[in-house]
Protein backbone atom coordinates (compact mmCIF):
# COMPACT_ATOMS: atom_id res chain seq x y z
CA UNK A 1 0.00 0.00 0.00
CA UNK A 2 3.02 2.13 0.03
CA UNK A 3 4.24 1.19 -3.59
CA UNK A 4 2.05 2.83 -5.92
CA UNK A 5 -0.37 6.03 -6.22
CA UNK A 6 -3.92 3.85 -5.62
CA UNK A 7 -2.08 2.25 -2.80
CA UNK A 8 -0.91 4.97 -1.18
CA UNK A 9 -4.70 7.15 -1.89
CA UNK A 10 -6.30 3.96 0.21
CA UNK A 11 -3.95 4.18 3.23
CA UNK A 12 -4.22 7.48 3.04
CA UNK A 13 -7.99 6.72 3.06
CA UNK A 14 -7.88 4.38 6.33
CA UNK A 15 -7.80 1.27 3.97
CA UNK A 16 -6.72 -1.61 6.30
CA UNK A 17 -3.91 -3.97 4.64
CA UNK A 18 -4.36 -7.29 3.82
CA UNK A 19 -1.03 -8.49 3.45
CA UNK A 20 -0.78 -12.14 2.91
CA UNK A 21 -4.59 -12.90 4.06
CA UNK A 22 -6.56 -14.79 1.83
CA UNK A 23 -10.25 -13.48 0.70
CA UNK A 24 -11.60 -15.92 3.11
CA UNK A 25 -9.38 -15.26 6.16
CA UNK A 26 -10.15 -11.15 5.38
CA UNK A 27 -13.45 -11.46 5.84
CA UNK A 28 -13.80 -14.45 8.50
CA UNK A 29 -11.93 -12.37 10.57
CA UNK A 30 -13.26 -9.17 9.81
CA UNK A 31 -16.95 -10.63 10.27
CA UNK A 32 -15.69 -11.78 13.78
CA UNK A 33 -14.43 -8.65 14.87
CA UNK A 34 -17.52 -6.49 13.60
CA UNK A 35 -19.83 -9.09 14.94
CA UNK A 36 -18.13 -9.41 18.49
CA UNK A 37 -18.45 -5.02 18.83
CA UNK A 38 -15.00 -3.71 18.04
CA UNK A 39 -14.31 0.04 17.24
CA UNK A 40 -13.13 0.76 13.72
CA UNK A 41 -9.50 1.62 15.64
CA UNK A 42 -9.82 -1.79 17.01
CA UNK A 43 -10.66 -3.35 14.15
CA UNK A 44 -7.60 -1.62 12.50
CA UNK A 45 -5.35 -3.04 14.84
CA UNK A 46 -6.62 -6.48 15.39
CA UNK A 47 -6.29 -6.73 11.47
CA UNK A 48 -2.66 -6.53 11.37
CA UNK A 49 -2.58 -8.88 14.25
CA UNK A 50 -1.53 -12.86 13.56
CA UNK A 51 -4.59 -14.70 16.09
CA UNK A 52 -3.15 -17.81 14.83
CA UNK A 53 -0.86 -17.80 12.14
CA UNK A 54 -2.80 -16.08 9.30
CA UNK A 55 -0.48 -13.06 8.78
CA UNK A 56 2.97 -14.25 7.61
CA UNK A 57 4.98 -11.15 7.57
Amino acid sequence: MSVNEPGILAKELGAIPAWDMSMETMVTKLSWLIANGYSYEDIQKLMLTSFRGEIDR
